[in-house]
Formats: structure tokens, sequence, C-alpha cells
């Protein structure tokens, strides 16, 4: 079996099992049991984050050039790999049965997709992995309320302010040279009517550094600064009494600036609700494009277009002609519904027989018995246990794994069966990229391959063609 392996700490230094732990019992465990070592993910993050939220194991769960590498994806313990409520893992679940993964947890002998007691236990780890985390939000939340309840700041120190020590061991904040210079001049464009993406503009431009030390800004960082309460002299805490710190603006000054930011939100349609786009992955493929093809299109112009939007913090398109948002949805429909006559394979979860799973555990144990064992011991202990997985095989075990189903219809007739949001899951997992040429017709294509050119005419005789 192909396995990636997952491994998680909330935080630099928690006192947790460390990366480098995680890692090696886990790969030790893949080489004991025979497994191909696909990729090794290391995150710092909170354990009720989704699998597609930390930075190094998104690509391996959401982009197909990676998916398709592997069979399993494998973490040492439960929470390790997620502490979410029942919400997240069932996101957790409807991910593993989409892609067709197993999830693998080694030290507790447990997998999904199972069944019967095997699943029970899943269960019963998923449940305590939750409660933990309910209980160290519990206690690091006590502990947070003792310290602001005594004059002390809790939590990180906005931009413009750093923490201090007071003699008497609280923690405060104070103003920072750049904060004192720069947090005034923000607010005063934010109130003199600057749009949050204009002031980021401008700090970009003067080298002012962000927080992390970078010196390109975002406006979402802009609009959060003109809110916080902090500026104004109040460090704000949910339920509790507001700690004085030294204020960088005026209450008025702020409120003027939040009144400013709210009216500009206020612009435009608001209030309606549009329907789904057939295309929830569609990428701008127009040969002027700065993207090359990677640049996402999205809906603009009240739902009618699909605009290229670009990547990074302050996104902005090639600025290419949009592309008509029902047109290019029927042409891909018409193209992939009714032109796409490749048999439609489904995916069967085989549950494995007794024999298999006991094989499974049998290799678990080796592996924990290798683990312990002195290096004098090893040889012997590996040449019994390999004797006892050998009779096991013999016996005609079936491993828990997916398998290929016939269903006699073709990739198109299926996509025609689903609802839109099947279309749209179906859908995202291709390559679609849609542009406008120089005589100003639509086109698209679907995994590389040019699936139509037209306007309104062709796509009527399309239509006409398979009624």
């Amino acid at each position: 079996m192909k396995v990636v392996v997952a491994a998680r700490l909330s935080q630099f230094g928690d006192g947790k099992t460390g990366l480098d732990s995680q890692e090696r019992e886990v790969l030790i465990w893949a080489r004991t049991h025979g497994h191909e070592i696909m990729g090794v993910a290391l995150d710092f993050k909170s354990g009720k984050s989704d699998l597609w939220e930390r930075p190094n194991l998104r690509k391996w769960v959401t982009e197909q050039d990676f998916l398709c590498q592997y069979d399993a994806l494998v973490a040492l313990k439960v929470d390790r790999l997620t502490r979410a409520d029942d919400e997240g893992v069932d996101r957790l679940k409807k991910w593993a049965r989409d892609n067709h993964k197993t999830i693998v947890i080694t030290s507790a002998d447990v997998r999904f997709p199972s069944e019967g007691m095997e699943g029970v236990r899943w269960d019963m780890y998923i449940r305590m992995a939750h409660q933990e985390w309910l209980d160290i939000r519990e206690r690091y939340g006590r502990m947070q309320s003792v310290k602001h309840d005594a004059g002390s700041i809790v939590g990180r120190a906005p931009w413009g302010y750093e923490i201090i020590r007071l003699p008497d061991g609280r923690k405060m904040i104070e103003p920072t040279p750049d904060g004192r210079e720069w947090v005034p001049k923000i607010f005063g464009w934010v109130a003199e009517g600057k749009t949050a993406a204009k002031v980021a503009e401008m700090l970009t431009d003067a080298k002012v550094r962000t927080s992390q030390g970078l010196t390109r800004w975002h406006e979402a960082s802009v609009a959060t600064m003109i809110k916080r309460p902090t500026y104004s002299g109040m460090r704000a805490r949910k339920g509790r009494t507001a700690l004085e710190c030294e204020p960088l603006v005026s209450r008025a000054l702020q409120d003027k600036a939040i009144a400013k930011l709210a009216a500009r939100a206020r612009l435009g349609p608001s209030g309606r609700t549009q329907p789904k786009a057939l295309l929830a992955k569609l990428k701008c493929g127009h040969p002027d494009c700065p993207g090359e093809g990677d640049w996402p299109m999205y809906r603009a112009a009240g739902g009618k277009w699909y605009r290229c939007t670009g990547k990074g913090p302050q996104r902005k398109g090639c600025g290419n002609p949009m592309v008509p948002l029902e047109e290019a949805d029927n042409l891909v429909l018409y193209a992939s519904g009714y032109w796409d006559s490749k048999p439609y394979i489904a995916q069967r979860f085989v549950s494995g027989n007794d024999a298999g799973i006991r094989l499974e555990r049998l290799r678990a144990e080796m592996a924990e018995a290798v683990r312990l064992a002195p290096a004098d011991q090893i040889m012997d202990i590996t040449t019994g246990y390999m004797e006892r997985i050998a009779a096991l095989e013999a016996e005609g075990s079936i491993l828990p794994h997916w398998e290929d189903v016939e269903t006699g219809e073709t990739e198109g007739e299926h996509l025609r069966s689903l609802d839109l949001d099947g279309q749209r899951e179906y859908l995202g997992r291709k390559d679609i990229k849609a542009w406008k040429d120089a005589e100003g017709r639509t086109c698209i294509t679907i995994d590389g391959v040019l699936a139509r050119t037209g306007g309104p005419t062709l796509i009527a005789e399309v239509a006409d063609q398979n009624r």
C-alpha cells in the first residue's frame, strides 16, 4: 500500500510527541508492514483544523496530481490527525470516501473506513481526541481569565504594540516606534475616505514591515486594525472588563474610520442569494494571462460572468474579457455530458476478512516488538513473526481495500444523472479553463482538450441535436 505520513503539533514546543518522533515511529511502522512511503507532511496547526487547512498537507489532500499517488493517509495518533467535533469528523470521512482513501492510526491499530468492532474502536478514539481538545480549551480559558482579572495582558500584541513585563510580573503592551508613527496615519487615511486596499498599497510602497516582518500588506489586515479597540486605549476580552492601555488614536477618530469602512461595505447589491455556479474551480485559459492557466475565475458582475481574479494576498486578475457564466456552464455540461463516452467506474470499499485483519494486527505487533527489542534480538523476533505472517497469508487473507466496479454507464451519462452539487463536485476534479478569443467567442478546454468554441447559436444547435 502507498501511504502519506501526516504529523502535527499545535505549536512549537508544546510538550507533546515531537514532529520528528511522530515521523520516525510511523515510518518504522510503514516499512515493517511493507508499505511504500510517498510523502511526509509535518505541520504546526490546531488539532481542530481540517486536513486541507494544513500548509504542508494541503497539496496531498486537495490536488489531483498528489491524490493519485497514494492509497492511505497515516498518523501516529488520532489527535495528531484531528480533534474535531462531529461536523469536522464528517468532513474528514467524506474526504476519505470521495477520494477513495484509507485513514490509518498506527498506535491505536484503527482505520477508516471500518466496520464491526474496528468501527466502534475508531469512533471511540475520535470521541476521546475531541474530548481532550475540550478539556485543553477549558483549562486554557481558566488560565487566561485568571491572568486577565489580575490585570495582565493575554495573547499577542497587535501590530504597533509590544508586550512588556511590569515589576510585579504582570504583562502589559506599549506602542512601538512604528506604531506611534504609522497607526495615526492609517486611521487618518481611512477616515478621509481611502479604502483599506489603498492604505495597504501605501504601506507596502513605504516598506513598512508587518508583524511577520514582511513588507507586503493586505487590505484585510488594515480593516482588522481599524476595528480593534486596543488602538483607542481599551484591550477588550469577551465577557470581561476591558484593560486600559496607551492609545495611539482617539475614540472619535476610530469611530469615524469604522463608519467609513462600513459605508463602503454597503455599496453594491446586498441581501441577494445567487444560485451556485456550475464551475466551482474554473481557471483562466487566456493566452495573455500571466497566471499561465493557473489563475482562478469566479462569478462577477451580478453573477452573470466569470472573471479572472489572480492569486496572492492582493488579487488582481489579468484584465482580459470576462466569460459569460451561462454560456460557459452550458458548453462544459454539453461537452462532458454528451461527448464523454468513457465507461464510468465506481469505487466500492471491501472490508476484508478475519484473516486479513489479524494479519494487519500481527504486523503492528511485530513493529512494536521490533521497536522495543534490543539490537541483538531484532533478527530472531522478526524471523518468528514473519513465519506467523506467512501462515496467515496462506489462509487467503483479504485486507480492507477499494475496488473498481463497472456501472454500465458512461462518464457523460453519470454526469447528467447528478444534481447541481454532484455536477459541481464531479467537474471540480477536472482541469477546466475558459477565455474569450480574439473574435469574441467563448473557448473551453477540459483536461487540456478543446471542448467547444462558440456562442449562443452553437449552444442551441448542440441542445437540438441531443433532444
